[in-house]
């Protein structure tokens, strides 16, 4: 962060405590966008440290923050600063080894932290919502760096796709349209997509498409961290080495980022049948009740 060379710069337990009310302070991103929802739980209890916080962070995000947040000013990370405005600053992620250096600080965090917009909300939950069916909300498909291991075929999601009294909504980010057709003439069941919300830039929106869900089935990528964010119940398949993340610390196959989302991992790199087997069973178990 060159633009604040020669500023103060919080580097150890001492000086976050040492805060006081008069201090101003610049926290910046510069992970993508789902590390940047991760360490966002760690913007309430930090606010409340200083007198005047400034977050940058991208500006899709700005609206899921803002209302949950009303002490701090939230900034896209292309605006323009002025470094005599701020006393100290510091990386986002740099919050976690003064907030989060015990396990037992995760309990910390109030869910949802993240905003979404309920009448969007609603409005999907009364057209897609039946009285006897789950409504998944499913990817299978990241963007991100190392997207590829973490993505997962289509074809080997079609015993979840199988699954009687389920309804699906796509949550991918990529065109998924030929995957969809090919999953119809493979199980007949549609997957409906919310065509009105631009998945890409209203991340508020995909929030909102999320929190109408009863349930999410998803690859490591952005709407696992939305969905954690959001407290939403979620199973997560990951690969085993390439592609597998180090945020995804899990206890009990359990996140401790997120306590909503369950791990479900490959025992062998590229074999995703067992996992996959695990998550139609819990699908399963979710229907008898």
């Amino acid at each position: 962060c060159n633009e604040f060379k020669g500023k103060s710069y919080i580097t150890s337990k001492s000086l976050l405590t040492e805060l006081n009310k008069t201090k101003k302070i610049l926290l910046w991103s510069e992970q993508g966008v789902g590390d940047q929802i991760m360490y966002g739980s760690l913007l309430n209890e930090f606010s409340k440290m200083c007198e005047q916080l400034t977050v940058r962070i991208d500006k899709r995000l700005i609206h899921l923050f803002k209302k949950k947040n009303p002490k701090i000013k939230f900034i896209g990370q292309s605006d323009k600063v002025n470094e005599a405005d701020f006393e100290n600053h510091l990386s986002i992620a740099d919050l976690g080894k003064f907030l989060r250096y015990k396990k037992k600080q995760f309990s910390n965090v109030v869910f949802p932290y993240i905003d979404f917009n309920e009448k969007i909300s609603n409005k999907i939950r009364k057209a897609f919502f039946h009285k006897h069916k789950i409504l998944i909300g499913i990817s299978w498909t990241s963007k991100a760096e190392m997207g590829q291991e973490k993505s997962i075929h289509y074809k080997n999601l079609i015993p979840i796709f199988k699954l009687k009294n389920t309804s699906f909504i796509d949550l991918e980010y990529n065109n998924s349209e030929d995957d969809k057709k090919n999953i119809y003439q493979m199980t007949g069941k549609k997957i409906h997509r919310i065509n009105e919300i631009d998945y890409y830039n209203n991340i508020l929106g995909v929030s909102s498409i999320i929190n109408a869900c009863d349930l999410i089935i998803t690859c490591s990528n952005v709407n696992a961290h939305i969905s954690g964010a959001l407290g939403k119940k979620t199973f997560l398949l990951l690969p085993l080495g390439k592609g597998r993340l180090l945020n995804w610390s899990s206890e009990n196959n359990t996140s401790l980022w997120y306590p909503s989302i369950k791990i479900y991992q490959q025992n062998e790199p590229e074999d995703w049948a067992t996992p996959i087997e695990k998550v139609r069973e819990e699908v399963l178990n979710c229907q008898t009740y």
